[in-house]
């Protein structure tokens, strides 16, 4: 009997530590995961910032990036990504970079989270866009959107509607 309690002991013991281990490699494999989506997010916003609007647009605002804010949470990070002012008429707007990268066969995309949305449809002193890259890499992507945040839904389909936001690059 005794030999039977110790090695149900000896394999709950080890059960616990399997999963455990598990557990802590998944973790770690979806922080990865989180990680990457920050590095390939600022990877988007340096190619919508200096490489399609590039010098003849002024940058007023950077949001926080994800390392700035894992250090001290600021505020201003609600705000969309980017704020720009045209350096001829001196108007400015503010931009929200989005990039996924490949083309999905539904034809769907998850483009903002409501939450987003909503914050972003409340700012009054500049217009909102939505710059959405799809396809080949974050600092080249194959297609280009931009998106007014009025028109713009969380989850937008590549038809008539989307297309007529597509930007020629």
């Amino acid at each position: 009997m005794i030999i039977f309690v110790i090695i149900a002991i000896l394999a709950y013991a080890f059960y616990r530590f399997y999963s455990f281990e598990r557990q802590e490699t998944s973790q770690h494999h979806n922080s990865k995961d989180h990680n990457r989506s920050f590095i390939i997010g600022s990877q988007f916003e340096n190619f919508v910032r200096f490489n399609y609007y590039g010098s003849n647009y002024e940058t007023t605002h950077v949001t926080p990036s994800h390392e700035e804010n894992c250090i001290e949470f600021n505020d201003e990070s609600y705000k969309p990504d980017l704020k720009l002012r045209d350096s001829n008429t001196g108007k400015e707007f503010w931009i929200e970079c989005k990039y996924r990268s490949y083309k999905h066969n539904t034809k769907e995309y998850k483009i903002i989270t409501e939450n987003q949305l909503q914050r972003h449809r409340r700012i009054k002193d500049s217009p909102v866009f939505v710059i959405l890259g799809i396809g080949g890499k974050p600092n080249k992507p194959l297609y280009l959107y931009k998106i007014p945040i009025a028109k713009c839904k969380s989850v937008m389909t590549i038809g008539h509607l989307f297309n007529q936001f597509q930007i020629n690059k």
